[in-house]
């Protein structure tokens, strides 16, 4: 037969590990919680390019650029132009034999933010301008 003094220990006993759990386990969630704060998900593919800040460095939310991506499968955007400016244009690309055209382009999802990109001439100039809207004076490139 086992003593109520030993009963009432291990009764005790049993309480305090029930506590120990509760409290062990409200310091992992607040772990699970810390370490999806430490988690970046960039919203597009790529990998990172130049990092902005080094580890220590205070950053803020949504003020603090903490690197670039370099995006592995580039976006390649069909645009039209007016036609007045697509000589100017041409002549220029050609004139720079290989050098690339820097432009900045600005999407009407986030008009804040530009983006670097580079324009290509194709090879055939019925792939540049195949479609010529008389209208509105642009040219742009047919679907397909």
């Amino acid at each position: 037969m086992i003593a109520k003094e030993e009963i009432d220990k291990l009764a005790a006993e049993l309480d305090a590990a029930k506590a120990a759990t509760v409290a062990m386990r409200a310091r992992l969630e607040l772990a699970k919680l810390n370490i999806e704060a430490t988690q970046i998900i960039a919203p597009i593919a790529g990998r990172i390019g130049r990092r902005l800040v080094d580890e220590g460095n205070l950053v803020k939310g949504s003020d603090t650029l903490l690197a670039t991506i370099v995006v592995a499968n580039p976006l390649n955007v069909l645009f039209e132009i007016p036609e007045c400016d697509l000589l100017p244009l041409v002549r220029k690309m050609r004139e720079a034999k290989g050098a690339e055209l820097a432009v900045e382009v600005h999407f009407a999802a986030n008009e804040k933010e530009l983006y670097s990109a580079k324009v290509e001439l194709p090879g055939q100039q019925s792939r540049c301008g195949d479609r010529n809207d008389h209208r509105t004076g642009r040219v742009g490139k047919s679907e397909g």
